[in-house]
């Protein structure tokens, strides 16, 4: 009896370990017997997908220097485009260029006053603050363009200045002028003048003397003369005949002899109206210059 006792508990101790001796021995021959492969296959596959999660994932270190460095070749793009847009020259720049090479005599600058979109008297008041305030390079010279298309600047012609700028220029004189130059001369203050081209000499000295009546009065508020209180007796002057730089000239002095306002011929092609002599050699010298080129 007790034989039989240990008999069967030895068989039940023996079973258990019979039997995990058995499951280690079939996961050792399965592996033996290649059917190990189907865990590396399966440990291949989630090494892919761990691959292909990093590849999209915007946390990566791969991904974010990628997205840093895509990021700073767009800001060069847009850096490299606004650049090249600021310094290219544009078409008005370009314009107002040879404009300067282009008037009368070279300027040094050119102030473009836009007739489309300002009255007379607001053309006016910019001039005057341009002779009284504006601050240009001594001896230099400034061309003001009075246009009516501000983004391609051309001049208007005369008898349209004319008419903007209520100027009794007779259509007998408008037709005698050419090219005209409204500047302005930085020397002892900014000293404006108009130079004209003339077409036909006889006929534009013969309607100057009749301007003569009212020119004063009306380019004063262009040339900024000072018309009010004391100097109101200036509108009763008459020009007179008198000589600057040596060339005949018709001018009106103040009582005490001073030039006010004058016009002469430099030749029979080039006319002037200005309020200082001075002005009269800077002219003569861009001329001469002009003709050597």
């Amino acid at each position: 009896m007790t034989e039989d006792i240990k008999e069967n508990n030895t068989e039940s101790q023996a079973k258990p370990t019979s039997s995990l001796h058995t499951y280690s021995s079939d996961m050792a021959e399965a592996i033996r017997d290649g059917q190990g492969s189907v865990i590396k296959i399966a440990m291949a596959e989630q090494k892919k997908r761990d691959r292909d999660e990093e590849n999209v994932s915007p946390q990566s270190k791969k991904n974010i220097f990628l997205i840093i460095g895509s990021g700073v070749l767009i800001l060069l793009a847009v850096g490299a485009v606004i650049i090249y847009y600021i310094t290219r020259p544009s078409e008005t720049t370009i314009v107002i260029e040879d404009i300067k090479n282009k008037s009368i005599i070279l300027a040094d600058t050119v102030k473009v006053i836009d007739t489309a979109s300002s009255t007379s008297d607001q053309a006016r008041a910019e001039i005057t603050k341009e002779i009284i305030s504006g601050t240009l390079k001594l001896d230099s010279i400034e061309n003001v363009i009075f246009t009516d298309t501000p983004l391609n600047p051309a001049p208007l012609s005369v008898d349209r200045l004319a008419l903007f700028l209520d100027l009794r220029i007779s259509p007998s004189l408008a037709r005698s002028l050419g090219d005209y130059m409204f500047g302005i001369h930085a020397f002892n203050g900014n000293q404006p003048f108009i130079l004209f081209k003339t077409k036909l000499y006889e006929t534009t000295f013969a309607e100057m003397l009749s301007w003569e009546n009212t020119l004063l009065d009306e380019l004063a508020p262009i040339f900024a003369i000072d018309l009010s209180s004391e100097n109101h007796y200036l509108l009763g002057e008459r020009f007179i005949d008198t000589i600057i730089r040596n060339k005949d000239a018709r001018a009106i002095k103040d009582r005490e002899g001073k030039i006010i306002i004058f016009y002469l011929f430099i030749d029979k092609q080039t006319m002037i109206i200005a309020r200082d002599p001075k002005t009269m050699d800077e002219i003569q010298n861009r001329l001469n210059v002009k003709k050597i080129n």
